[in-house]
């Protein structure tokens, strides 16, 4: 076990619980990473819609704290704070540690964490740190689905085996940074902004031409507040979910190829550093729902509202899943994306910070494959 890292998995799992309770006590939202990421190519229009303004200030956030996570890396205080690069330096041949997935691997992860994501209506942030801090038992079904598929595929797949020749390369050509890739992973936290700056301008721009009589309309005055408020707790969540999952190491691929693969146990060098990452943000998680009506086990009298937003039918409350049934879309959605997981080793968060480092595995291949399994997986839902 010389790669586990529980300093580092405990903190970094402690700031991703904070961002979970931040946004669900703050503006009553789940921080579902592959929902929030998904829904711009989804439903386009709902996502630029005043109610769902929030969703762009999350990524905006995220996006541009990995960027400034990722320039800060390499500095004396970014190799104390998270052990330097994001990028992993255990993957590929010259390490010979972990091997290195192609571009057909991170296209076919990607693919079918995206069809799992959104059949089965979560990730390991929606149904892990969040789904299993409220007892969800459809999240705790999904959880054991998805880990033992992912446990499974990454265990059996052996370097002499078919599928290894297809998902994996002794080449680092996949890893290594080039100038275009870059580029693109730079643009991406200056894109969200400048989305977000956009819809701000023109809602300000039409609460001018069209002014709401807060007299006469106080429910939708109270709703623009509400909106704009939920801004606040969703850029925090969206900060501390990216600077968390950077220290916690769980963007590098080797982090969650070394617990999934359980054959490391006989060799020495299996790493439970995710089981920390999960313990601590379950257990930051798991207290905020303390907070919230319907849910706590501790306070009878717990919060009716967000904290920040004024009491409103229509957004002044939770959006908290109620569905509680175990059906066929949810064992589906979480065997495919476990089995993408196993292959590429990354779901959407650590994806994203790695799309921001210009990694051209994920910005050409698992990235595009995700949002397009995403809405493959849209349209499938209506048919199962």
């Amino acid at each position: 076990m010389s790669s586990f890292a529980p300093v580092h998995g405990l903190l970094g799992g402690s700031l991703i619980g904070l961002g979970a309770a931040s946004l669900l006590l703050g503006g009553g939202e789940i921080m579902g990473a592959s929902g929030i990421s998904t829904s711009f190519v989804r439903s386009p229009k709902a996502v630029f819609s005043d109610a769902a303004q929030w969703k762009l200030a999350f990524m905006s956030s995220f996006l541009s704290t990995s960027y400034l996570l990722i320039v800060v890396a390499d500095t004396d205080f970014g190799k104390f704070v998270w052990s330097g690069s994001v990028l992993d330096p255990k993957v590929g041949a010259e390490s010979g540690a972990v091997p290195a997935v192609s571009f057909l691997g991170y296209g076919i992860s990607g693919l079918l964490v995206g069809l799992g994501t959104r059949i089965g209506n979560g990730c390991t942030s929606g149904h892990g740190i969040c789904g299993l801090a409220r007892l969800s038992r459809r999240s705790f079904a999904s959880v054991i689905t998805f880990m033992s598929f992912g446990i499974i595929v990454a265990s059996s797949i052996t370097a002499d085996s078919k599928i290894a020749s297809i998902c994996y390369t002794s080449a680092q050509d996949t890893m290594k940074p080039s100038t275009v890739s870059k580029n693109i992973g730079t643009g991406l936290p200056f894109l969200a902004l400048y989305v977000l700056a956009k819809k701000l301008y023109y809602s300000h721009v039409s609460s001018k031409i069209h002014p709401i009589n807060e007299v006469e309309n106080t429910k939708l005055a109270i709703e623009k507040s509400n909106n704009n408020m939920k801004m606040v707790p969703a850029g925090l969540s969206g900060a501390l979910f990216s600077f968390g999952l950077v220290l916690s190491t769980m963007v590098k691929p080797s982090k969650i190829f070394g617990f999934l693969n359980v054959r490391g146990f006989s060799k020495g060098n299996y790493d439970p550093t995710l089981i920390a990452v999960m313990s601590s943000g379950l257990l930051l998680s798991f207290a905020s729902y303390q907070f919230v009506n319907g849910y706590s086990l501790i306070y009878k009298k717990a919060m009716e509202k967000p904290y920040f937003l004024q009491e409103c039918s229509s957004n002044g409350k939770f959006f908290i899943p109620s569905n509680r049934v175990i059906d066929k879309k949810l064992t589906l959605g979480a065997s495919l994306f476990g089995i993408g997981w196993g292959i590429g080793g990354l779901c959407p968060g650590p994806a994203m910070v790695l799309g921001v480092a210009g990694v051209p595995g994920i910005v050409f291949a698992w990235l595009p494959t995700f949002l397009a399994g995403s809405i493959i997986g849209e349209y499938i839902t209506t048919l199962i």
